[in-house]
């Protein structure tokens, strides 16, 4: 499912899919959480946004902090979008 959301674009959803599941099985949580961060590389910024996957990867290789913000954020559903959607933009303007 949050694949789905995912590359539909719907990051609140992924919020809400991510927290439901994490009060049902609490002891997967941050194993979801965790693959959540690869759902939004691949799903959302790659399909969803179209950003190029070298440009991804460049950009992230620069920003070792970028996925414990993503997964932080994963708390706050308006802070969970922003963070991906800055990010994002970020990416999208390297080698401008």
């Amino acid at each position: 499912m949050l694949f789905k959301l995912a590359e539909d674009g719907q990051l609140i959803a992924v919020f809400r899919a991510w927290r439901v599941f994490s009060m049902i099985d609490p002891e997967s949580a941050n194993f979801v959480r965790d693959s959540a961060l690869a759902k939004i590389s691949s799903l959302y910024l790659a399909r969803n946004r179209g950003i190029d996957a070298g440009k991804m990867v460049q950009w992230m290789s620069t920003r070792s902090e970028w996925a414990e913000e993503v997964k932080a954020s994963l708390h706050d559903p308006s802070r969970f979008k922003s963070t991906v959607d800055k990010s994002a933009d970020a990416i999208e303007a390297t080698g401008r």
